[in-house]
């Protein structure tokens, strides 16, 4: 049996929800019904009956609940999704022609069947997805694509209310930033036309159609205007990325403002906060088979102002990219550039220009995707290492079996292998020769084996979770796989001894690891694993007294509270092609039965290896003591208690734009002639600015002194020292603005002499226009720049060929 997903598309990415296809049937088992019947009817915006208001488990304190419960659907159908919205868990059930929603108000311990979803009188509804608002709580759509029918709530499902819509509701995406604003997609419909609606669902309207891609822009106008970027295609083939503006009418109706083509030849785009990222094919240059290349566009202010992304120059294709992180200061990226392999780049401050970071980065085979990835979400093998900055391990290598696992503490500026993994007794695993460790970071699954991803939680500072695989190159092929742990961000593993049989998570804000057997091998299980010391030890906990397969394993409230979910079958009943699901909550509350004190902490700081610090801050974050029971209930531990700058030391620099790194000499040296220049635009005579010496600090490092022979030299402009006088295309300035006040004051008495002489004088008063023609030089290292502006900030175009330092903030 196959896990298949399904998403929900929100403004920059897909929300995955997990659909589990079941042909078996749940019967027999003893166990406690905890289902109870919701009352909930559907109208057309009149009479609704509701059901009692949903329990928030945010706002209650700390109470001890009963150890697991298990809750039957008493359901047959054969696929099941589930997801949560704040503090509700919404779970569909459905077949190909029936179907059944539940909520669930109280973390999980019940559920409400909703009756009341029909087509008419005599005819149920076909439930065949639901979405709701990726930012605010309560507000549901569930959609009948076969009858062109839509549910809609704004009060977490308590009520619905039915709308006939014109058009199959296949894909449903809200506005980040409006509950009102609500795009809808027809996959079958031959016209590829987007429907909006700005009041919530309930009147449609069809603004465009040939729609290949669109999401909500980040930029917002106001609850009346919205916009939408879109790629349109053409009859002859032609792709253009488009921004719709669009406005809500009093009486209900929409109207488009403008349409804008931004980009042409645009294969996909994605939109990631106020970053908006376009992938272009074309032709590559010099290539003699018309071979493709994919340029990368970004637009940094959530508008059409877009710029070519500037790349290290390679001649390898492009076949792909992918996003791995985006702050506000720093971008990290994948270009693919064959099956298996790739390489990653990072960004300067402005977005724009990429240098190399890791080459020969492990990808996992796959096509070119119709759209990019949401972040960190792709298929080249790199993980964020959550809840730090600046952390991420990948592996490095031509073949999953043969990758090595490398880690950055500086956001990719320098890389280094992770550590040799310990057993239990923290004594160095052995090994024969040419071995490598490596951790799995994708769902890297086949037909014999599959590998979990790695997991790391913002809510469990420094925990990370991951499959290893330590392999020689003769039996790489041959090796299983067990969970390695580090508590201390990376700088070191122990291996456990749960195997890649279970399904594992966080919980407790990093306190709990637990751990359950995955259906995958076909074993049932009656028992949860749960370790309070970071995998060293493991508790056994039963919750049922015959085996079940365990399809899901779903933290709640992101890991930070103490329940979790297990999605199962009865493993009894599977030779008899019978089904059913079971819900089983699991609630650790009456083992770690009070809150922590504050003696029940000590005191955890990251730092790199060899030093004290991380990115230039020695930080300190409370964590529990091993082997304590109590709970971190109502804690935020993912913010440091203290923060503190660290001197800089040589390793919190990197090379400057335009410097590459000597390991001979270990210096960084200049490739580019003009990089320590003035940047032209903005120097002006006399105004002082930042000369680089070929080094500048990790993006985010927050050291002070220490080294100061590495920061950049403050220079005047227009000074011998400056390395040229500065000069500004497309207009005047320093010596350059003297010299023609100058010219215009001498014009100007002479014209005036000229006049008062005339005057009186017998001859014709006609005059003569004298033009004077002042001509800028091109600057003295030949290079030229095209200018475009945004934001009333000059940023430096694509046509620019110079390595300068960045001019703005991204």
């Amino acid at each position: 049996m196959a896990i298949s997903t399904s998403k929900t598309i929100s403004t920059s990415q897909f929300i995955t929800k997990v659909i589990f296809p079941c042909i078996f049937l749940l019967s027999g088992l003893s166990i406690s019904l905890a289902l109870i019947d919701g009352t909930v009817k559907i109208s057309n915006k009149s009479s609704k009956t509701t059901t009692s208001p949903p329990i928030s488990s945010h706002t209650a304190p700390f109470i001890t609940r009963e150890l697991h419960k298990i809750i039957s659907l008493d359901d047959n159908h054969d696929q099941l999704v589930i997801d949560q919205s704040g503090s509700t868990i919404l779970c569909l059930t459905k077949s190909t022609n029936s179907s059944n929603f539940y909520l669930s108000y109280d973390e999980g311990s019940t559920y409400h069947k909703i009756h009341g979803l029909q087509v008419n009188d005599s005819q149920k509804a076909v439930v065949s997805s639901f979405f709701h608002h990726p930012t605010i709580p309560g507000h549901i759509i569930l959609t009948d694509v076969n009858n062109k029918l839509i549910f809609v709530s704004s009060r977490a499902g308590q009520e619905f209310e039915k709308i006939k819509v014109s058009f199959k509701p296949s894909l449903i995406v809200y506005s980040p930033y409006s509950v009102n604003w609500i795009a809808a997609y027809d996959e079958d419909d031959g016209f590829l036309q987007i429907w909006i609606s700005s009041d919530g669902g309930f009147n449609w309207h069809a603004v465009t159609e040939n729609v290949k891609q669109f999401a909500w822009g980040s930029v917002q106008q106001g609850e009346t205007i919205q916009t939408l970027f879109l790629i349109t295609e053409s009859r002859n083939g032609g792709s253009t990325l488009s921004i719709l503006t669009m406005e809500a009418a009093a009486n209900k109706t929409l109207k488009v403002k403008s349409t804008r083509n931004v980009l042409t030849n645009i294969e996909k785009f994605i939109l990631h906060n106020r970053y908006i990222f376009a992938v272009r094919k074309s032709a590559k240059f010099g290539s003699t088979n018309h071979q493709s290349d994919r340029e990368l566009w970004l637009s940094v202010s959530g508008d059409a102002n877009f710029n070519k992304v500037i790349l290290p120059i390679t001649n390898k294709t492009c076949l792909d990219y992918q996003l791995i992180d985006i702050t506000s200061h720093f971008i990290m990226m994948g270009v693919v550039h064959s099956d298996l392999t790739s390489d990653l780049l990072i960004s300067d401050s402005t977005g724009v220009e990429f240098k190399l970071s890791l080459q020969n980065v492990f990808h996992k085979s796959s096509k070119s995707t119709k759209q990019l990835n949401p972040i960190n979400q792709g298929t080249i093998d790199v993980h964020k290492v959550e809840g730090l900055e600046g952390v991420y391990i990948a592996s490095k290598g031509n073949s999953f079996e043969e990758s090595v696992s490398v880690i950055t503490y500086n956001y990719g500026a320098t890389w280094s292998k992770i550590s040799w993994p310990k057993d239990l007794d923290g004594k160095e695993l052995t090994c024969n020769q040419n071995c490598s460790f490596h951790l799995t970071h994708l769902v890297n699954s086949t037909k014999s084996n599959y590998h979990p991803p790695s997991l790391s939680k913002e809510s469990a500072v420094g925990l990370i979770l991951s499959p290893g695989i330590i392999s020689s190159t003769k039996n790489a092929s041959q090796t299983s796989t067990n969970y390695y742990v580090s508590s201390d961000a990376g700088l070191s593993f122990i291996k456990t001894s749960i195997s890649e049989r279970y399904f594992v998570d966080i919980i407790d804000s990093g306190s709990i690891i637990v751990a359950v057997k995955s259906y995958l091998y076909q074993e049932g299980s009656s028992e949860i694993l749960y370790s309070l010391d970071y995998g060293s030890s493991w508790r056994k906990l039963p919750f049922t007294d015959r085996n079940v397969s365990v399809y899901h394993l779903m933290p709640l409230n992101e890991g930070r509270s103490l329940s979790f979910i297990l999605l199962c079958l009865n493993s009894s009943q599977l030779a008899q092609q019978k089904k059913g699901w079971i819900v089983v909550r699991i609630d650790l509350s009456s083992i770690m039965n009070k809150p922590c004190t504050n003696d029940d902490y000590q005191l955890w700081t990251p730092h790199e290896p060899d030093s004290k610090c991380l990115l230039g801050s020695e930080m300190g974050f409370q964590r529990k003591k091993i082997n304590i029971n109590c709970s971190n209930y109502g804690r935020d531990l993912n913010k440091p208690i203290r923060s503190n700058s660290c001197n800089c030391v040589p390793s919190d620099y990197q090379c400057d734009f335009g410097y590459t790194y000597n390991i001979s000499h270990s210096v960084c040296q200049q490739t580019d002639p003009g990089s320590d220049a003035p940047p032209e635009e903005t120097c002006q005579l006399g105004k002082a600015y930042l000369k680089t010496k070929g080094y500048t600090k990790v993006f985010g490092n927050r050291c002070k002194q220490g080294i100061d022979n590495l920061e950049p030299e403050s220079l005047i402009c227009g000074s011998e020292n400056s390395g040229r006088h500065t000069k500004k295309q497309m207009g005047l300035n320093g010596i350059g603005t003297l010299l023609a006040f100058l010219i215009m004051t001498i014009l100007c008495f002479i014209v005036v002499g000229l006049i008062v002489l005339c005057q009186g004088c017998p001859c014709d008063r006609t005059t003569q226009v004298v033009r004077s023609n002042y001509h800028v030089s091109p600057s003295d290292s030949n290079r030229y720049a095209i200018n475009v502006t945004f934001d009333n900030k000059t940023l430096r175009s694509d046509y620019e060929y110079s390595d300068d330092e960045p001019l703005v903030q991204a």
